[in-house]
């Protein structure tokens, strides 16, 4: 609502952009938005262009992360200009990026890595991931595995590997397990590896 009422003087070439656009993305406080290939910020009723061309992006409390070219940027909506974390980066062909608790995971072209000054790898093939605030954990895996990864160890524990392909996967802290659908039925398996991870079938 914050947001929208920020807006309310916006121009009609703003909402005509906002009304074309591919992706909006929102904290409460900023916004951008992409439309073709082009990353914008809005702000004051108007829009103004960061990228001609950016991979991948993701919002947070502390502003807007992108990948544009080879470049993995940081734009706080105050600066005059997005601050370049690191220009290192090979090209990417589809990319993910994830901002939770004051760290910033990156899947690029099916690699997990964190940004620590740089980017650290994780683990590969990922194609997908998800911060469990609770927990203070990344779940990650792949067609064939789970894997749970602590900011704090900076280590990663493997979940369960399967030969059959899982999927819809979600760590739920409070009951100590993760949730996914395999062979048809959706499955719950223990987060407590200390002897013997359960599987349970909870729907057929």
């Amino acid at each position: 609502y914050q947001t929208i009422s920020n807006f309310s003087t916006a121009s009609p070439d703003l909402w005509a952009q906002l009304a074309q656009a591919d992706h909006i993305w929102t904290n409460g406080d900023h916004l951008a938005f992409s439309q073709a290939s082009g990353l914008y910020s809005a702000a004051a009723g108007t829009a103004a262009q960061l990228e001609s061309n950016y991979s991948c992006a993701a919002m947070a409390d502390d502003g807007l992360w992108y990948i544009a070219g080879t470049n993995l940027k940081h734009y706080t909506f105050t600066a005059a200009a997005p601050e370049i974390l690191s220009s290192q980066l090979a090209p990417v062909s589809s990319c993910q990026i994830i901002r939770a608790a004051n760290q910033l995971y990156v899947i690029a072209d099916g690699t997990l890595s964190v940004f620590n000054d740089a980017l650290e790898k994780i683990y590969s093939p990922v194609t997908f991931a998800q911060f469990d605030a609770g927990s203070n954990t990344l779940l990650y895996g792949n067609d064939n595995e789970l894997e749970i990864y602590t900011p704090s160890r900076h280590s990663s524990e493997l979940i369960l590997r399967s030969i059959t392909p899982i999927s819809s996967a979600v760590l739920n802290q409070q009951t100590g397990y993760v949730l996914f659908a395999n062979d048809g039925k959706i499955k719950a398996i223990e987060l407590d590896g200390r002897d013997h991870r359960n599987i349970y079938t909870l729907l057929n």
